[in-house]
């Protein structure tokens, strides 16, 4: 598969179009779906590897759509432990804890 824009396949012919206001994957056909780098597939891919075993990256071919091909997990808005540890560091910082206490905390976790 080429470096090109790339799609996710759940199986049987549908493919990853984001998730609703719920947090439900939404479905479309195949060929279809949302654009996103081969790296951004791939990582979608291992997220959603337990639940949906059948999933693979896909080529897709953008056609008419101008949309911005995803390049992360974040452009997806997927939760993933590095975005979540991510809003945790900004809500301490945003609450005036120190740089060396949030270090201190990440450290012992890494290490433990």
């Amino acid at each position: 598969m080429s470096e090109g824009l790339c799609g996710v396949s759940l199986g049987y012919s549908k493919n990853y179009n984001g998730r609703d206001q719920s947090g439900r994957i939404k479905l479309t056909v195949a060929g279809d779906g949302r654009l996103m780098t081969k790296a951004c597939a791939e990582a979608l891919c291992r997220v959603l590897k337990s639940k949906h075993p059948n999933v693979r990256v896909v080529e897709l071919l953008r056609g008419e759509r101008d949309e911005l091909a995803a390049e992360s997990l974040s452009d997806l808005n997927e939760a993933s432990g590095i975005a979540d540890l991510t809003q945790a560091v900004k809500q301490c910082i945003g609450e005036g804890v120190s740089r060396q206490e949030i270090l201190a905390v990440v450290t012992t976790v890494v290490q433990g």
